[in-house]
């Protein structure tokens, strides 16, 4: 069997920055391999934090483009395409991002997606955040995501499994 994979995209990891829960993503590193593009982590990310150094759980690799199946449009950057050509060679891979022209184009191409407020609900559930600091850093991801009222109840309502 495939190694389970998780690309994550900027608004994923920035997302989980601001809110104070960056490092919980690390909890997944012993079932997943996690993910994100050379594009998105040197351009996207880095800029706009404090945090230059690639913490050891996660790998930053280089998409080759020129082998991108995906058919390109205008609409994305060569930053999403990049996560997508990440997700497209993993059998296993589930592209997570909270933008929605990304997560449509790879649900487009049959690749694995998932919605980033699912995989942090997911987090929270499995222990990968504490109680204290998912409720306390909550309204954080809120100001951070554009969220509607639904989603925003599924996430307060989120219990410890």
């Amino acid at each position: 069997m495939s190694e389970q994979v998780f690309v994550l995209d900027n608004s994923v990891l920035s997302a989980f920055t601001r809110s104070g829960w960056f490092k919980s993503i690390e909890f997944w590193s012993d079932t997943h391999k996690i993910v994100t593009s050379e594009r998105v982590w040197e351009t996207e990310y880095v800029p706009h934090h404090e945090r230059t150094e690639v913490p050891r759980w996660l790998s930053v690799e280089e998409a080759n483009l020129n082998e991108l199946v995906t058919e390109r449009s205008v609409r994305l950057g060569d930053a999403d395409y990049s996560l997508l050509r990440l997700t497209e060679e993993r059998p296993n891979g589930v592209l997570v991002t909270n933008d929605k022209r990304v997560l449509t184009k790879a649900k487009e191409n049959n690749l694995g997606t998932s919605w980033g407020s699912k995989f942090l609900k997911e987090t929270f559930e499995q222990c990968g955040i504490s109680k204290e600091s998912y409720r306390g850093n909550l309204p954080k991801y809120f100001k951070d995501v554009p969220l509607n009222s639904e989603v925003r109840r599924v996430l307060q309502d989120a219990e410890k499994l």
